[in-house]
Protein backbone atom coordinates (compact mmCIF):
# COMPACT_ATOMS: atom_id res chain seq x y z
CA UNK A 1 0.00 0.00 0.00
CA UNK A 2 2.67 2.59 1.16
CA UNK A 3 4.82 1.72 -2.18
CA UNK A 4 1.76 2.76 -4.31
CA UNK A 5 1.05 6.07 -2.84
CA UNK A 6 5.17 6.75 -3.48
CA UNK A 7 4.47 5.29 -7.05
CA UNK A 8 1.21 7.89 -7.36
CA UNK A 9 2.25 10.82 -8.86
CA UNK A 10 -0.44 13.30 -7.86
CA UNK A 11 0.09 12.17 -4.12
CA UNK A 12 2.36 14.51 -1.45
CA UNK A 13 5.23 11.62 -1.33
CA UNK A 14 4.78 11.23 -5.26
CA UNK A 15 5.47 14.73 -5.67
CA UNK A 16 8.19 14.92 -3.30
CA UNK A 17 10.08 11.97 -4.41
CA UNK A 18 9.80 12.97 -7.93
CA UNK A 19 11.05 16.66 -7.05
CA UNK A 20 14.28 14.57 -5.49
CA UNK A 21 14.57 12.94 -8.10
CA UNK A 22 14.82 16.10 -10.74
CA UNK A 23 16.97 17.88 -8.12
CA UNK A 24 19.79 14.90 -8.21
CA UNK A 25 19.45 14.29 -12.00
CA UNK A 26 19.87 18.34 -12.13
CA UNK A 27 22.92 18.35 -9.76
CA UNK A 28 24.03 15.45 -11.88
CA UNK A 29 24.17 17.41 -14.86
CA UNK A 30 25.37 20.67 -13.52
CA UNK A 31 28.62 18.10 -11.99
CA UNK A 32 29.11 16.80 -15.44
CA UNK A 33 28.91 19.85 -17.22
CA UNK A 34 30.96 21.74 -14.65
CA UNK A 35 33.93 19.33 -14.85
CA UNK A 36 33.87 18.77 -18.54
CA UNK A 37 34.94 22.93 -18.44
CA UNK A 38 37.06 22.35 -15.85
CA UNK A 39 39.24 19.91 -17.92
CA UNK A 40 39.32 22.35 -20.90
CA UNK A 41 39.99 25.02 -19.13
CA UNK A 42 42.58 22.88 -18.02
CA UNK A 43 44.05 21.71 -21.42
CA UNK A 44 43.93 25.71 -22.77
CA UNK A 45 46.32 26.46 -19.49
CA UNK A 46 48.76 23.97 -20.41
CA UNK A 47 48.69 24.59 -23.94
CA UNK A 48 49.12 28.11 -23.36
CA UNK A 49 52.31 27.75 -20.76
CA UNK A 50 53.64 25.62 -23.57
CA UNK A 51 53.08 28.42 -25.68
CA UNK A 52 54.45 31.16 -23.72
CA UNK A 53 57.90 28.81 -23.17
CA UNK A 54 58.28 28.52 -27.01
CA UNK A 55 58.04 31.86 -27.64
CA UNK A 56 60.11 32.34 -24.38
CA UNK A 57 62.78 30.19 -26.51
CA UNK A 58 62.62 31.77 -29.59
CA UNK A 59 63.27 35.30 -28.10
CA UNK A 60 66.13 34.24 -26.83
CA UNK A 61 67.40 32.26 -29.69
CA UNK A 62 66.56 35.35 -32.30
CA UNK A 63 68.35 37.70 -29.17
CA UNK A 64 71.43 35.12 -29.47
CA UNK A 65 71.46 34.70 -33.36
CA UNK A 66 71.18 38.90 -33.58
CA UNK A 67 74.11 39.23 -31.06
CA UNK A 68 76.32 37.07 -32.93
CA UNK A 69 75.13 38.32 -36.32
CA UNK A 70 76.55 42.11 -35.10
CA UNK A 71 80.07 40.67 -34.04
CA UNK A 72 79.98 38.38 -37.43
CA UNK A 73 81.35 41.42 -39.53
CA UNK A 74 83.91 42.59 -37.38
CA UNK A 75 85.41 39.34 -37.73
CA UNK A 76 85.07 39.24 -41.98
CA UNK A 77 86.86 42.81 -41.80
CA UNK A 78 90.09 41.32 -40.30
CA UNK A 79 90.82 39.32 -43.72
Amino acid sequence: MESKILDDPGSLPGVMANSLDRERRFRAQRNLYLSGFALTLLFVIIRLVQMIRSNIRLTEEVQLRMKLLKTAPSRTNCD
